[in-house]
């Protein structure tokens, strides 16, 4: 059977051309094969992984109906102190979630969506006490990290299957716990993206909610990126360093082209 055909194209393979599809519902899937060449080493695979677009057609084909089931679900869309009539989370969260929500704007240039904002609720406690019940004083930036990875992980279980039914988290939770919430000290770090282009809708939410605000408050100023000092920039490069080493003993194969690190920095 040819290297192409769907059944034999593994696991990691195919939830990136999920991950790429649920962020870019209007892709086809020559779209989406280019994509995935150009940003192989962004997902940890290699250019001849990469299926034909046949292959691609068919495995989005078997998920389109769930991948429209997620992109339509209330979890997707914005999450406002509003929505808690409906999500209702830990009042202890609701600063955190406010502080966020601002965060999420300014890095992602999208609402926090409910899904994340439930998953701040979780995480944020849990960070707090694997680190004595003290908060890190970059909190926002470990909370935004976590959040996408485990929020992906819900949408990429949730589009393959259907439902959550037996969702876990293992090595994930794992990897928190080693890390104690510090992103820098987890091994997902090199191997997952923090941020993946934004659907339109989303980017069109996130347009009418910023004149909202400029509209009815006067004090609120747009949002400014951040940029990382060199301090910063060196912990985050030594750390990946580090994880590099780890991942060429552990799967040379994967991670022996060196371009995987000039991505990731």
């Amino acid at each position: 059977m040819p290297r192409g055909h769907s059944r034999n194209i593994e696991d990691d393979v195919k939830d990136a051309i999920l991950k790429v599809k649920k962020d870019n519902r209007d892709f086809s899937a020559n779209q989406i094969r280019n994509y995935l060449l150009r940003e192989h080493n962004k997902y940890g695979l290699e250019k001849e992984e990469i299926p034909q677009k046949r292959s691609i057609q068919k495995i989005v084909a078997d998920k389109l109906s769930n991948l429209r089931e997620m992109w339509t679900s209330p979890q997707e869309k914005p999450w406002t102190l509003g929505s808690l009539e409906h999500f209702p989370l830990s009042p202890g969260s609701l600063t955190m979630l406010l502080k966020m929500q601002i965060y999420w704007m300014e890095q992602r240039l999208t609402p926090m969506s409910r899904r994340e904002a439930i998953w701040v609720s979780r995480l944020y406690p849990t960070i707090l006490n694997l680190n004595e019940g003290k908060e890190p004083p970059n909190i926002t930036w470990w909370l935004h990290w976590w959040v996408y990875e485990y929020s992906t992980m819900e949408q990429i279980y949730q589009i393959k299957h259907g439902n959550l039914k037996d969702f876990e988290t293992f090595e994930l939770d794992l990897d928190l716990f080693q890390s104690k919430g510090e992103p820098e000290k987890s091994k997902m770090l090199v191997i997952t993206p923090i941020n993946l282009t934004q659907p339109k809708d989303a980017q069109r939410d996130y347009s009418n909610y910023l004149n909202s605000c400029m509209k009815y408050l006067p004090s609120f100023k747009g949002p400014v990126l951040k940029v990382k000092t060199p301090e910063e920039k060196k912990r985050v490069m030594e750390a990946i360093g580090k994880l590099l080493m780890i991942l060429l003993k552990l799967n040379p194969r994967r991670y022996k082209n060196e371009r995987t690190y000039n991505q990731a920095v």
